[in-house]
C-alpha cells in the first residue's frame, strides 16, 4: 500500500523495513502507547508477519507526522501484542488488519519491541521480490494449483519452472564462470543467481538442467494431448539463442561474443516446420500463432565449429 495518508495495514511496497535507534530500556520490555487519530487518517504504520507466517504481528513501517509517529513510543521491529485488549498474539495477518481498522479514534497498543526479528524481516522483504508467479496454468484457463509446499514461509520464495529457460553468458557478463540466468516462460521476469566458484555454479546449471528437462518433456506431451484437434504433433520444443536478421534476410555476422547480440526465442519443431515463438507458448492460440516458421523440406541446417560461440543455453 503506497496511500501515507491512511495507512494501517501491510506495506506492499516491497521495500526494506525502515528503522530508528531503539534504547536498550525499550528492548523485550512490554509497553503501552495510546494513539489518538486525526480526523480521516489512519495510525500511520504498516504491519508484517502472522500466524501464517509463524511470526507475530510486527510493525514495519511508521509513517513521518502520523498517529503513531507523533507518540514518539513506538518502532519498526516492535511487535503489536493486543490492541484496545484485543490479543493479537495468535492473530492472521488479516485479523490483525481487522482488529487496528475497528480500532476507533483512540488506539491503545500493547507491544513489545524485538530486536532479533529485524534482519528477518529485512530478508523476507528481499526474498518477495525475487522470481515470478503463474497467473494460470500451462495450456489451461485456470489459475496454477497451488503449491504442495505448506504452509508458505515469509522469508522462502517458490518458483514455478515450467519452460523457464536457464542460460549463462547471455544478458550478464560472466568472465568468472559463476552466474546463472534463470528466465520466466514470458521472457518478463529474470533471476540472476551467482555461485561461490565456477565448480559450484556448474553444479547448479547442470542439477537445474535436468529439471527443466523433465519439465519441458512434461509439457511437450501435455501440448500434444492438447493440440491433436489441430492437427499439430510437436517432436521437440525448448529455448533457442539466435542473431538477428540483417535487412538481406540473413543473420547478423557480429561477433557472436557479444550477448546483446542474441535473441532468445522458443523453437518447436513440428513433421513439417521448425517454429519460432517470441515466449514459451502457454494457450492453444498461441501454439497457432508462431512468430516465424521454416518448412522443413527447405530449410539447411549448417553446424558451426567457430570456438567463439560461448553462449550455454538450457
Amino acid at each position: 500500500n503506497n496511500n501515507n495518508n491512511n495507512n494501517n495495514t501491510v506495506d506492499s511496497t516491497g521495500g526494506l523495513m525502515e528503522g530508528a535507534d531503539v534504547p536498550e530500556s525499550v528492548a523485550n520490555q512490554k509497553r503501552l502507547v495510546r494513539v489518538v487519530k486525526s480526523d480521516n487518517n489512519g495510525l500511520g504504520i504498516s504491519i508484517k508477519g502472522g500466524k501464517e507466517n509463524k511470526m507475530p504481528i510486527l510493525i514495519s513501517k511508521i509513517f513521518k507526522g502520523m498517529a503513531a509517529d507523533q507518540t514518539e513510543q513506538l518502532y519498526v521491529g516492535d511487535a503489536i501484542l493486543s490492541v484496545n485488549g484485543e490479543d493479537l498474539r495468535e492473530a492472521t495477518h488479516d485479523e490483525a488488519v481487522k482488529a487496528l481498522k475497528r480500532a476507533g479514534k483512540i488506539v491503545e497498543l500493547e507491544v513489545k519491541y524485538l530486536r532479533e526479528v529485524t534482519p528477518y524481516f529485512r530478508k523476507a522483504s528481499i526474498i518477495s521480490e525475487v522470481g515470478w508467479e503463474l497467473q494460470r496454468g500451462f495450456l489451461s484457463g485456470a489459475p496454477p494449483s497451488p503449491s504442495h509446499h505448506s504452509p508458505q514461509r515469509a522469508d522462502t520464495r517458490y518458483l514455478p519452472l515450467q519452460l523457464c529457460y536457464l542460460v549463462r553468458n547471455l544478458r550478464q557478463p560472466d568472465p568468472e564462470n559463476r552466474t546463472l540466468e534463470l528466465h520466466s516462460p514470458d521472457g518478463v521476469h529474470s533471476c540472476v543467481l551467482r555461485a561461490a566458484d565456477t565448480q559450484e555454479a556448474a553444479v547448479w546449471f547442470n542439477t537445474l538442467h535436468s529439471a527443466l528437462h523433465v519439465l519441458t518433456v512434461k509439457a511437450l506431451h501435455e501440448a500434444n494431448r492438447i493440440l491433436a484437434s489441430l492437427a499439430i504433433e510437436l517432436h521437440h520444443i525448448g529455448w533457442l539463442a539466435r542473431r538477428p536478421v540483417t535487412e538481406n534476410g540473413r543473420a547478423s555476422s557480429e561477433s557472436s561474443e557479444e550477448p546483446d547480440r542474441w535473441q532468445t526465442v522458443f523453437g518447436a519443431v513440428t513433421q513439417r516446420e521448425l517454429r519460432f515463438y517470441e515466449s514459451a507458448p502457454w494457450s492453444v492460440e498461441a501454439w497457432s500463432s508462431p512468430m516465424e516458421t521454416c518448412p522443413l523440406i527447405s530449410t539447411r541446417l549448417v553446424s558451426s565449429t567457430k570456438q567463439t560461440d560461448l553462449i550455454t543455453f538450457s
